[in-house]
């Protein structure tokens, strides 16, 4: 799915360890897509490289972002 609008937000990034004793990292940014209903949308990396390019982003910019949709 592509996901385009204004960064909003970073969020905290989270850590923790999985069942299997592996360590991961999540970082979710906010996106304002500029639609009517439900304009803000949470995006969460995971991975230590997919973080980093989020760090490259700055609030406020226009972004477009390709990602999986999952939901729970």
């Amino acid at each position: 799915m592509e996901v385009k609008g204004k960064l909003v937000d970073f969020l905290n990034i989270e850590s923790g360890t999985s069942k299997t004793g592996k360590e991961w990292q999540k970082q979710t940014v906010i996106i304002d897509t500029g639609g009517e209903f439900n304009n803000l949308v949470a995006i969460s990396a995971f991975g230590e490289d997919k973080i980093n390019n989020l760090n490259k982003l700055e609030i406020g910019m226009d972004v477009k972002i390709l990602c999986n949709v999952y939901s729970r």
